[in-house]
């Protein structure tokens, strides 16, 4: 049998120093699918991705989701199928705790710069790390007076205030 180099579905050799994607088939049929092949993957792939992902928010509209008006419910292929529900605290410490041998004032000074926020899932566990640093930094005797303000899971607003030895 012959071989033949394709690229992309063309019958010619490959331009001297050219980066293109090589095939190497056996002359006929299966030479000239090879690049169509590629392209037809592509189409396939888009328009599968497409209609998946138009009939999840389709579903979401049918389920009664309205922009900007109600939260859309969670449908199988929709964008927000993996989103979690977390609730936002600001977090502050007062006096200020020290941890890894500075002081902090606010659990946002513990997230580096031009990074994500430290989340969690509850309100609770925002409690609970407030706590932790405290005890962390027990080295302080007075007590330390802890603030959260939250944005729960709902929507709703939630300040806490309470005292850590």
């Amino acid at each position: 049998k012959r071989r033949v180099i394709t690229t992309l579905g063309l019958n010619q050799a490959p331009a001297v120093g050219s980066r293109r994607i090589v095939c190497e088939q056996t002359v006929g049929v299966a030479a000239a699918l090879c690049g169509r092949f590629k392209r037809v993957g592509k189409k396939i792939l888009w328009t599968g991705l497409i209609l998946w992902q138009g009939g999840a928010l389709a579903a979401q509209f049918f389920g009664g989701f309205i922009p900007f008006v109600s939260p859309p419910g969670r449908v199988m292929g929709s964008w927000d199928m993996f989103a979690v529900p977390i609730a936002r605290c600001d977090v502050h410490w007062q006096p200020a705790v020290q941890l890894n041998g500075r002081w902090v004032h606010a659990l946002s000074e513990l997230a580096a710069p031009l990074e994500w926020e430290i989340v969690f899932d509850t309100i609770a566990d925002y409690r609970e790390v407030a706590q932790l640093a405290v005890a962390a930094g027990a080295d302080a005797a007075p007590p330390t007076h802890v603030r959260l303000c939250c944005v729960d899971v709902g929507g709703r607003h939630v300040e806490e205030a309470f005292d850590v030895r």
